[in-house]
């Protein structure tokens, strides 16, 4: 005879607990006038649950835990992606026949007919597998990124902003530049798919355009930051990180910043200037073109899989810069050579 455990019993009530409170906070957004009180607490008590629940994993696989049981963990995920498996495989037959367009550990991404589908196909959740679903959202466009957690998805109504998960275009680590014109082309690709390949040239185009014309705040949004996961002695492989460390005085745990800067070198042979790529705690002599380059970078696997040849793009943006920026050379110094970074 099976003994039930402390934590699947706390488990069960939690659960229940959740689904009560989902219930109520459905009710209550379904009133004509809502009471913001009630659906606050409600929100905040089912999502107290999701988290409780969630933390059996970590609870079990940390080992300050007095009944750690790393196997207990394992045995945790390895549900949860059983369960999974089971929740797609149910999805794609009859009577529902769901394409299954993405998903990973809590959440199934499935393209789906009508409302009644989905709802019978929740009660089949509960009522064959023993499980809680919830239908989080419903999209009319979407990116998937064929990695874990990673999408930008779009519910269709103007009040609702898409949502971005998991992509490192938006790392807190990157220039706020960066951060700023990579959200706002990944929002208008997944908002208007239609017009993708019109737009989204001419708003890389003013983006760089930004930098050209020096419409920027160099401290604020050309600062690239690292958090020291290390002292600066065991940075022995990333020389960056152990001179940023010496030179601003700081150690493990501590946020240390760089810029993309440039020094210019003259090629007697080829009769010009070449640019040089450095970095440097100060916005001197900002290497512009590095800036481009990584957002280019960052937004690469979002071109590529909205359909964009992301070399013809590229090469597009920087004859448009060369012509616009011609008559701005300087004529009695020999051209500056704007190396690309991936060059050799």
């Amino acid at each position: 005879m099976k003994r039930r455990g402390a934590f699947p019993k706390v488990l069960e009530q939690v659960l229940s607990d959740r689904d009560r409170y989902l219930n109520l906070l459905k009710e209550e957004k379904d009133r004509p006038i809502p009471d913001a009180q009630q659906v606050e607490e409600y929100q905040t008590q089912q999502l107290g649950a999701k988290l409780f629940a969630n933390a059996g994993f970590g609870l079990f696989g940390n080992e300050y835990f007095e009944f750690t049981n790393y196997q207990v963990a394992e045995c945790i995920t390895a549900e949860g992606r059983r369960i999974h498996r089971q929740m797609e495989a149910m999805g794609m037959r009859e009577p529902y026949n769901f394409k299954v367009v993405f998903g990973f550990t809590d959440s199934t991404f499935f393209e789906v007919g009508t409302v009644a589908h989905i709802q019978n196909f929740i009660s089949g959740c509960k009522d064959k597998l023993g499980v809680i679903v919830e239908l989080k959202h419903v999209f009319i466009s979407s990116i998937f990124y064929g990695k874990k957690n990673r999408f930008v998805a779009w519910t269709g109504n103007g009040k609702d902003e898409p949502i971005i998960k998991g992509l490192d275009g938006l790392s807190d680590s990157n220039p706020l530049w960066i951060r700023k014109w990579f959200k706002k082309i990944v929002v208008e690709i997944v908002k208007h798919p239609e017009t993708r390949f019109e737009i989204i040239p001419k708003m890389l185009k003013e983006a760089f355009s930004e930098l050209d014309n020096g419409r920027f705040n160099p401290e604020v949004d050309l600062r690239y930051t690292q958090k020291l996961g290390k002292h600066s002695y065991e940075y022995s492989g990333h020389p960056r990180a152990a001179a940023l460390a010496r030179e601003l005085d700081k150690d493990k745990g501590d946020l240390v910043y760089w810029f993309e800067t440039f020094t210019e070198e003259y090629v007697a042979s080829k009769k010009c200037w070449k640019r040089k790529k450095r970095y440097s705690v100060k916005p001197e002599n900002l290497n512009l073109e590095e800036y481009k380059n990584s957002l280019f970078k960052k937004l690469k696997d979002t071109l590529e899989i909205t359909g964009f040849n992301v070399d013809d793009l590229r090469r597009q943006q920087l004859l448009s810069q060369h012509t616009t920026n011609s008559d701005q050379m300087d004529l009695e110094k020999p051209n500056i050579m704007d190396i690309p970074t991936d060059a050799s």
